[in-house]
């Protein structure tokens, strides 16, 4: 099983003069970055595909460096005589090279734990408590300026972004850009959301409070709640089949669902902070991105695929852009009306509101057959 935390942020910089201090590198619209890293993160990891993944997924930073974990995770359920341990599996920040981005935070748990455990008696996961497991694990976000602030890794979002403010601005403009000062301004961190995949093998119990999203054969999808969290459907879990690795059509709607989730978090930004003369005059709105993104779906080339799965997961991304040619008009305004359904609640859940909308969208409208053509001979 694995579990994926990440963080939406939009960051504005660079649609000013001199992007504010911002440092031209990396630079993450080209095919090809070369060697580049971010000050106090780390280096930049290209794909082993050209244009491999969503727009800003060509190439990814591994950011070791800005966040460590004191303790190790664990999860505990009551009753269990044991806990499985949780193994840190990534840290990596992807941008669009636009306004929108994400920090990711991958783990894994232990086979053998949960095995040695369920083994002993009939205990299953419970989704909402596994991920609030993740949620409360000790995290230190180090800035270069030399500070560190010890939180929660569900907490830990504003101060990686002030992190990433400061390593991102040139040593030169940083007394005329402070961090500080650009946060809520013009750089963003969203909410925390998570990911769990698992498998039918793993003993896992199916909430009855969920909205389910897939349920067909021995592909389940459904949304639910962290527990002792105010905000709604933050949580989206995938149960396959058993014994199977993530399949490219799960991992295209996995990747999708996090890539529109930016998009929308940078676009709720930019409407409250930009006119909309200025949005057009720098070709940032909610139509710019969609259709740019869906360029970058149809060039997307495997050089050197690692697996068969790499190039079913390439040909989801295809069809779901060939399939929706000429749709992004309705694409956009679907977004725009989920991100306008998502004024209504309090602003608290409105991202809940948002991940709830963006799945529905995906899963259920025309885009599904492109996601899902992935595995069959063309």
């Amino acid at each position: 099983m694995f579990i994926v935390l990440h963080f939406p942020f939009v960051d504005l910089r660079g649609l000013h003069d001199g992007a504010l201090g911002r440092s031209p590198k990396p630079t993450w619209q080209a095919d090809n970055p070369g060697e580049c890293f971010i000050r106090n993160f780390g280096g930049m990891v290209p794909r082993n595909a050209k244009a491999y993944g969503l727009v800003g997924e060509r190439a990814y930073v591994e950011f070791a460096q800005a966040l460590a974990f004191p303790k190790p995770g664990s999860h505990h359920q009551e009753g269990w005589p044991g806990s499985v341990p949780l193994r840190l599996w990534f840290r990596r920040l992807y941008f669009d090279g636009d306004i929108s981005g994400r920090f990711e935070i991958g783990f894994n748990t232990e086979t053998q734990s949960e095995e040695s455990l369920f083994e002993k008696a009939a205990f299953s996961y419970e989704p909402s408590l596994l991920a609030r497991s993740v949620s409360d694990i000790s995290a230190e976000v180090r800035s270069p300026d030399g500070s560190r602030a010890i939180t929660t890794l569900e907490k830990c979002g504003e101060n990686l972004g002030l992190a990433y403010l400061t390593s991102t601005t040139l040593h030169s403009k940083a007394n005329n850009y402070p961090a500080y000062e650009l946060l809520g301004k013009l750089f963003k961190v969203g909410a925390a959301s998570i990911h769990i995949r698992t498998n039918n093998n793993i003993p896992f119990i199916i909430p009855q409070d969920r909205r389910d999203i897939v349920s067909e054969g021995g592909d389940h999808m459904f949304l639910c709640s962290i527990d002792k969290s105010q905000r709604r459907n933050t949580i989206t879990v995938q149960i396959s089949r058993p014994h199977s690795p993530e399949l490219p059509s799960e991992r295209a709607r996995r990747v999708l669902f996090a890539h529109l989730n930016s998009i929308l978090h940078a676009n709720d930004f930019l409407a409250g902070t930009m006119d909309a003369k200025a949005i057009a005059q720098h070709r940032v709105s909610l139509k710019d991105l969609t259709e740019r993104t869906m360029g970058r779906f149809r060039k997307l080339t495997a050089d050197k695929p690692m697996s068969a799965y790499d190039i079913a997961f390439d040909e989801a991304l295809k069809a779901f852009a060939d399939d929706n040619a000429g749709r992004i008009d309705e694409i956009v305004a679907k977004l725009q009306e989920i991100s306008v359904d998502a004024s209504a609640p309090s602003r608290l859940d409105k991202v809940g509101t948002w991940i709830r909308g963006w799945v529905e969208f995906v899963t259920n409208s025309a885009i599904e057959a492109g996601v899902n053509a992935t595995i069959s001979p063309r």
